[in-house]
């Protein structure tokens, strides 16, 4: 995740994916603006990797790698197409 002024994007690997808001129209992130500012995803994207080649490699793998899903509570009964993502433990 990276944010620059009022613009925070979220990327995902699996699935490939990825969340655009603007906070400052939309601060409860309800509206994912990815898919129409392409070139502010690439801008903001290319923040998130130019930091991940500064960190240093971990030193063990993940060991379990869960779907959890955004912006629903664990209890909660799962729903068709509800987003996600893959975290790894």
């Amino acid at each position: 995740m990276v944010r620059a002024g009022d613009w925070k994007l979220q990327v995902s690997k699996r699935p490939d994916q990825a969340w655009l808001f603007n906070l400052a129209s939309d601060p409860a992130e309800r509206v994912n603006l990815a898919a129409r500012e392409p070139q502010r995803v690439a801008q903001l994207r290319k923040m998130i990797e130019d930091q991940n080649a500064q960190m240093p490699k971990p030193l063990w793998p993940g060991l379990l790698e869960g779907a959890i899903r955004i912006d629903v509570p664990l209890n909660a009964a799962w729903k068709k197409d509800q987003e996600y993502v893959y975290w790894t433990n």
